[in-house]
Parts: C-alpha cells; structure tokens; sequence
C-alpha cells in the first residue's frame, strides 16, 4: 500500500521503485557484484550519492512538519491494552487465538487468585 492523497505521489514512489527495482540490479551486475557485503558497500559508496544527486528535489518550504507531542508518556501512546478474562483453564482469549498463562513459581492458578 502507498499513502498518498493525491495520485501524483503514488506515481512518483512507484518510479522510484521501477528505477531501484531496474537499474540497480544492471548496476551491481555491470559491476560483478555478487554478494551482499559488496552490494552494501556499493550503494553506501556510489550509488546513494548519486541517486540523491540525480533525483533530490529542494522542499517547497522551509520548516518542519513535525509537532510537540501532548504526552510524555511513550508507553501509553505506543501501545494498545485490552482487558481480558482469565478463564477457569488458564487460558485466554483474544481475538482468535489461545493463549495460556505460565503458573508462577508458587503455582498460583490465575482465576482463583485474590
């Protein structure tokens, strides 16, 4: 999937990925590049620079888009919670899948507990 609002960035990423996905294996295989160190080492050398070069675009604006954030807290914006039951076998349930919870080491079984 390619968010954009408009067609037009949708257009320029797949360009993007016809060019790295066509001329940069010609470039690796031009160059008898056949391994994965050497494939990195390549594009961190040459090719980076110079795609950059060829195809970087100036901003419209100068700034940034980015916003403070309201929480300090990245754990709570970070992550989704759910209250679940434990049931009689200790297991629970979510969504789709089964999960069983490990006894602790006093063998404390989770529905019972206090």
């Amino acid at each position: 999937m390619i968010p954009a609002i408009r067609p037009e960035p949708a257009a320029a990423t797949m360009r993007n990925f016809g060019t790295w996905g066509g001329r940069l294996p010609q470039e690796l295989r031009l160059r008898g590049i056949h391994t994965l160190e050497a494939a990195k080492a390549f594009l961190r050398q040459h090719y980076v620079g110079e795609f950059n070069r060829r195809f970087q675009v100036p901003a419209s604006k100068c700034g940034t888009a980015f916003v403070p954030r309201s929480s300090k807290d990245l754990d709570l914006i970070f992550s989704l919670q759910y209250q679940r039951t434990v049931n009689r076998d200790n297991r629970v349930v979510f969504r789709t899948c089964n999960y069983r919870l490990s006894r602790s080491a006093s063998e404390r079984h989770w529905p019972s507990a206090p």
